[in-house]
């Protein structure tokens, strides 16, 4: 499981040797890097894409398969994140010595209209979630190329993971409303709401732009 970004892989769909990284993800924790990676590759002839998980991930999930064996349902669940994550590295192997090819798919985010000068704004940051090696979406960080003014969007598994914990927050905070402790559910969940709403409001403030 080679970590080098510039190595060629077999591609599962067509067969050609034409799959290159076209995203590296350094995974932190805390804000600290942790010095491995998840990357995403594109195949340069076909564009299917797939997803090399970070190594550590698959070790964490292949012990929790061995220690949870004895639980039947425990060990199936990560045998199969296990396989999930393994897969992509064997049906996409890697070719040694193949060039690289021309690249057609980039991993580049589409232009979007700014709403406050309607100029154009570009991506500058994506970032990757994750909670306890569970993916929960991906945000967009944007910037105005004229005025400067920026704001963050956020995918669809992002928005479904917010509205998820919001409404736990309100399951949990309404029953408990009376002995004080669901006000401080109760607020949490607005806040989850709140940024929801805002996400999907930025979305139609700011949107696509056709490719020049």
């Amino acid at each position: 499981m080679s970590a080098n970004a510039n190595e060629v892989r077999k591609c599962a769909k067509c067969g050609q040797a034409t799959a290159v990284c076209i995203r590296d993800w350094q995974v932190t924790r805390f804000g600290l890097s942790t010095g491995s990676s998840t990357r995403d590759f594109c195949c340069q002839s076909c564009g299917h894409r797939f997803t090399l998980a970070q190594v550590p991930q698959i070790v964490a999930f292949g012990i929790l398969t061995v220690l949870l064996a004895i639980t039947l349902c425990g060990g199936f669940v990560f045998a199969c994140l296990t396989a999930y994550c393994v897969w992509p590295y064997v049906a996409n192997p890697v070719v040694p010595g193949a060039p690289m090819p021309p690249v057609r798919f980039r991993a580049t985010e589409p232009r979007r209209k700014c709403a406050s000068c309607g100029g154009v704004t570009t991506c500058r940051l994506v970032t990757k979630h994750t909670v306890n090696l569970i993916p929960m979406g991906h945000s967009y960080d944007y910037a105005c190329t004229a005025c400067r003014h920026t704001f963050r969007l956020r995918s669809a598994g992002r928005l479904a993971a917010m509205a998820l914990g919001g409404s736990f927050l309100l399951l949990i905070g309404v029953p408990t409303v009376t002995v004080g402790l669901g006000l401080i559910f109760l607020l949490a969940a607005a806040v989850y709401w709140g940024v929801f709403a805002w996400s999907l409001a930025n979305l139609l403030r700011h949107p696509v732009l056709p490719e020049a």
